[in-house]
């Protein structure tokens, strides 16, 4: 189901993001690469960027990504970061479409705080 989701979502989408670079947002970019097709970047929390480019897909800091309503951002962290994640998508005004990719999250809270705050 999850992996549908992720497909519908990639698919409707122009530019695509994954938020973190770990183990599970690298998981996350090799279905996608492997499927669908590459990313256009990773995406980190302000002040976590350690590289310009990891394994040649280039790395924004949140608050330097410039999003339009094409583009949208999946959640590739663990499920104990998802609240910083969201404060610093909220921080970032042009980031509209998020995709959580752990079935356990609470997703009404999250689109609640997107919602809220755009």
């Amino acid at each position: 189901m999850i992996q549908l989701k992720v497909k519908e979502f990639v698919n409707s989408k122009k530019k695509i993001y994954v938020y973190g670079t770990g183990k599970r947002g690298r998981g996350v970019r090799a279905y996608i690469k492997h499927y669908l097709r590459e990313i256009d970047g990773w995406l980190v929390s302000d002040g976590r960027k350690t590289a310009d480019v990891i394994d040649g897909v280039p790395v924004y800091e949140c608050s330097s990504l410039q999003c339009n309503e094409e583009d949208g951002v999946i959640i590739g962290v663990s499920k104990e970061f998802y609240e910083d994640v969201v404060e610093q998508i909220l921080a970032n005004s042009s980031i509209k479409n998020v995709c959580f990719t752990d079935r356990e999250y609470d997703l009404g809270r999250a689109i609640y705080y997107l919602e809220k705050n755009n």
